[in-house]
């Protein structure tokens, strides 16, 4: 599909539909990686929230559901208008951007108490790159499929064609012309 006729909002849509994203509720394929996070930075709750068609919601998060309030949810809308990370005393956002350079989510972490230590960043940076790519992944399998399914009716619309054709050639069309011709005959007689 081309990508140079579509609006931002549209780009956008169509990405996440092509990542699945506007059809489930909740994300759960993401849960190793956000333990890992959690591990990591000791967070109390992870997750990752994707801006679908008008608000910034939560896609999937590990962590007691108290600790997610309103305000976090306008931090990871500022990651995304903003394209960069975003770190505050109980919250840290890495912005979700994929290779068209639109930046859909964010990872997130969340802290009751404690400081975040910036040693975390690279870590977290290669984790929101993973989601990417595991998003990436299943958009190209989606686009193969259809391709599949394309090529597939192509190909029955091409064998159809062929039987057509090869079924002509085998049974030409019968002359309708009358073709009986006398035996030879010489002074009356005929020779056979």
């Amino acid at each position: 599909m081309s990508n140079t006729a579509l609006t931002p909002e549209q780009l956008h849509l169509d990405t996440l539909r092509e990542y699945h994203w506007l059809t489930m509720d909740e994300d759960k394929s993401f849960d190793g990686l956000l333990r890992v996070v959690q591990t990591l930075t000791g967070a109390s709750a992870v997750g990752v929230s994707v801006r679908s068609l008008d608000a910034v919601v939560y896609k999937t998060v590990l962590g007691p559901d108290e600790l997610l309030d309103g305000r976090f949810l306008i931090h990871c809308e500022t990651v995304i208008q903003s394209g960069e990370t975003l770190r505050k005393p109980r919250y840290w956002g890495l912005p979700l951007q994929t290779p068209d350079g639109l930046v859909i989510g964010t990872l997130f972490a969340l802290r009751q108490s404690g400081r975040w230590s910036k040693s975390f960043g690279p870590a977290l940076e290669s984790i929101a790159t993973q989601i990417i790519l595991t998003l990436e992944a299943r958009r190209s399998e989606a686009r193969l499929l259809e391709a599949k399914s394309e090529l597939n009716l192509k190909s029955k619309d091409f064998n159809k064609e062929n039987v057509a054709t090869s079924s002509s050639n085998r049974n030409p069309a019968p002359n309708t012309q009358s073709q009986t011709q006398s035996p030879p005959q010489k002074n009356g007689m005929i020779f056979v």
